[in-house]
């Protein structure tokens, strides 16, 4: 998903490279962890405001989908356990994008239901006076 709260687009003009780009977008672990947990939060701030469904399929069948994706069809494991690390937090990406998702939307459930049930409670009140 594109969302332009993490992905920003500019002007720069783009050309062709010659030979291969090495490219760490990570310092340590640690820093995947922060990344991931930062993007899920943008992410299901914004499926939310979007009032998407919960996709539980999605958390259910993408999430083990992302790992052999990474680490079988993207050959991860010839990196050995660098490339098993990196699998397993992509995938926990996913899971943790859902998550986050569902939880929003189950506060929210909460909140209307506790609404509900405080409009409820002052009529009865009114209605017994």
């Amino acid at each position: 998903m594109w969302v332009e709260r993490i992905h920003t687009t500019n002007a720069l003009s783009m050309e062709r490279l010659n030979g291969e780009v090495v490219h760490y977008p990570y310092k340590d672990i640690s820093h995947q962890l922060l990344t991931i947990d930062t993007y899920s939060d943008i992410v299901s701030d914004e499926l939310f405001r979007k009032n998407s469904a919960f996709p539980l399929l999605k958390m259910l069948f993408k999430t083990p989908v992302k790992f052999f994706e990474t680490y079988v069809y993207g050959l991860g494991f010839l990196d050995g356990l660098p490339g098993f690390v990196i699998s397993v937090l992509s995938s926990y990406y996913i899971f943790i994008k859902c998550s986050k998702l569902w939880e929003k939307r189950k506060d929210t459930r909460v909140t209307s239901t506790q609404t509900v049930l405080q409009v409820v409670s002052r009529v009865t009140t009114l209605r017994n006076q």
